[in-house]
This record gives structure tokens, C-alpha cells and sequence, in this order.
């Protein structure tokens, strides 16, 4: 962002996100083995995850959260 790199881990993300600060979750741990396609299959419902797209998201808070974070991050894009 701005063209500077910044370290965010998982703990201080999910304090951003309005998380408990004692959350024990090692997230790190949590994502080892984590599966691109089975999570976009899940929510939604398409098999193809090579160009995924919010509006595809059918839950609303996570499609929410997406696009909030887009705008925030991106926001010359919008």
C-alpha cells in the first residue's frame, strides 16, 4: 500500500477485525493446510476457483467484508 510494505499477522488482522485481543487461535497453524478451491466452492457453490469474484459470494457478510476491504485497500480502483 502506498508502495511501502507492511507486516500484518494474523493476530493483529483479526484484532482490526474487532476480534477478542486474548483469542487463542493460532491462525498461522489454523491456515497450513488450507484449500483455495473446497473454501470458494463453499461459499459459492462454484467449482471454478481461477478468477474468483465477489458477487459469487453468497454470504452477505463475507461478501461485505470483501468489498470493504478492497475499497479500503484499493481505493484508486473503485
Amino acid at each position: 500500500m502506498f508502495n511501502l510494505d507492511f507486516d500484518l499477522t494474523w493476530s493483529v488482522l483479526n484484532t482490526a477485525l474487532g476480534c477478542d485481543h486474548d483469542c487463542s487461535l493460532d491462525l498461522n497453524f489454523v491456515v497450513h493446510n488450507f484449500d483455495k478451491s473446497r473454501f470458494w466452492k463453499a461459499i459459492s457453490g462454484s467449482n471454478d476457483s481461477s478468477s474468483p469474484t465477489a458477487p459469487e459470494i453468497h454470504n452477505p457478510t463475507l461478501r461485505f467484508i470483501h468489498y470493504w476491504m478492497f475499497v479500503t485497500l484499493f481505493p484508486e480502483t473503485c
